[in-house]
């Protein structure tokens, strides 16, 4: 049967077993080829594309409603690729299809500049459930407002109704790539766990398909002369390649590893690592992750190859906040406990989730992050500092919590800032008000002479 002896396509069966497991769960085909799904078992299956919820890297491969017990689905596979896929019913249930023999597309190298696109301040009500609701609204609202716009009002709207925000932020990853091309990776946001991203990874898989996966990836974001542009183009294209392996860590780490330069393939795992974290412990969606234990504050980044471990460790707090029920003392004794070579990296962790649960306390993140061992303090304090000032609204309070730092910590602080500020979209007035504002004499000087050479207006 599976000769193809006679240059006849072939008919495979992948079964859907009682134990909820495809088998296979890998099957390499030819073009062509039929692939039927029986279910074997006693409720229902959806077998259907990723990246779920909303199936966009190959939506024909989706029979679009469960198949009952006993019945059967088919669906050919005419295009080169892997083809990762999970029972929509359940989505940590996955298989994968390997598809080759297809003639090559006629597709050019994947080469496009990332350029960073400035987008006014939407107005109050100008989004809302209309968005979560209208795809012709939502796109109207990203094109004008921007997908960070879009998917911050997602979730304003989510909290506020109860409606989730994941599947219409996937619209607006996906939206933001066909508009605005790898910049999409940068300016997506990460509310509504990270469906953005996911929905720009869907994007760029479901043009050019995942037969010249390596290639592409190593493309996507190589056009930016922007270093922290760069970074954060590879680290959303880390958070869709996890969601792409459905959470598969050490394959999603391996794909990033395609990427030359040592600093390219850390943004990229960062995307990994943050997204594991995130789907982990949002657990919405379907989103599901093997890679955490909720009695284990170091799993899995005890687990991941040694090169991988600094990196892990740099989310790795945001899960050991839910361990530890929020004792932050805790966090920072566990941090104090991981490899001396990624200690740093935990410390900046736990700095960061300072930050986000001190936000408006300035205060009460120096005090927290005196839970951090003298030598780490500074890490700490560049965490909670940094989470801050991701826009120009958050200068102040990030001014104010380094002018309250000792010493030792201060230079460490006024630096992060300063060079943050450096990527804000200030204009000379806007720089040269900044550094009026901070505050030590030695920093005052450096800002000015950082942002004046920095400034191209």
């Amino acid at each position: 049967m599976h000769t193809h002896g006679a240059g006849a396509p072939e008919e495979w069966i992948v079964t859907y077993t009682a134990e909820g497991l495809f088998v296979p769960e890998r099957l390499d085909i030819l073009a062509g080829d039929t692939v039927t799904f029986v279910n074997e078992s006693d409720w229902g299956v959806w077998p259907a594309s990723n990246i779920h919820p909303t199936h966009e890297i190959y939506p024909e491969f989706d029979p679009l409603r469960e198949i009952p017990p006993g019945e059967s689905w088919s669906f050919r596979f005419d295009k080169n690729g892997y083809w990762r896929y999970h029972n929509h019913s359940y989505a940590s249930e996955t298989g994968l299809i390997v598809v080759s023999g297809a003639p090559d597309e006629d597709l050019l190298p994947l080469d496009m500049k990332v350029e960073i696109v400035q987008f006014p301040a939407p107005p109050a009500d100008s989004g809302g459930e209309r968005i979560m609701t209208d795809a012709n609204a939502l796109y109207d609202y990203v094109v004008q407002f921007g997908p960070a716009a879009a998917v911050a009002d997602l979730k304003t709207t989510e909290l506020r109704t109860g409606l989730n925000c994941h599947n219409a932020a996937h619209d607006v990853g996906r939206i933001a790539y066909e508009e605005f091309g790898p910049a999409a990776f940068v300016i997506a946001g990460h509310d509504c766990q990270a469906g953005a991203l996911h929905g720009a990874i869907e994007a760029l898989f479901a043009e050019r398909g995942t037969s010249r996966l390596a290639e592409d990836v190593a493309a996507v974001c190589s056009a930016s002369e922007d270093s922290f542009v760069m970074h954060q183009c590879l680290h959303g294209v880390g958070h869709g390649i996890m969601a792409w392996t459905t959470y598969e860590l050490h394959e999603a780490l391996a794909i990033c590893d395609v990427l030359s330069g040592q600093q390219h393939r850390a943004s990229c795992h960062s995307g990994v690592f943050m997204e594991n974290v995130v789907g982990g412990l949002s657990g919405l969606m379907g989103h599901e992750t093997s890679y955490l234990r909720f009695d284990d504050p170091h799993f899995p980044c005890d687990v991941v190859e040694s090169r991988y471990v600094p990196g892990c460790y740099f989310y790795q707090t945001s899960h050991m906040v839910n361990v530890y029920a929020g004792d932050m003392a805790s966090v920072a004794k566990a941090c104090s406990e991981a490899p001396e070579h990624a200690q740093s990296h935990c410390f900046a962790s736990y700095g960061r989730d300072v930050g986000a649960v001190t936000r408006g306390d300035p205060e009460g993140a120096v005090a927290m992050c005196r839970h951090a061992p003298g030598p780490f303090r500074s890490a700490c304090i560049n965490g909670a500092v940094q989470d801050r000032f991701w826009e120009p609204a958050g200068a102040n309070e990030a001014i104010r919590l380094c002018s309250l730092v000792d010493s030792s910590e201060a230079a460490g602080c006024w630096d992060t800032i300063i060079e943050r500020a450096k990527f804000m979209p200030y204009d000379s007035a806007a720089r040269a008000e900044f550094c009026n504002q901070v505050t030590d004499e030695a920093a005052h000087i450096r800002c000015q002479r950082t942002l004046a050479s920095s400034d191209g207006s």
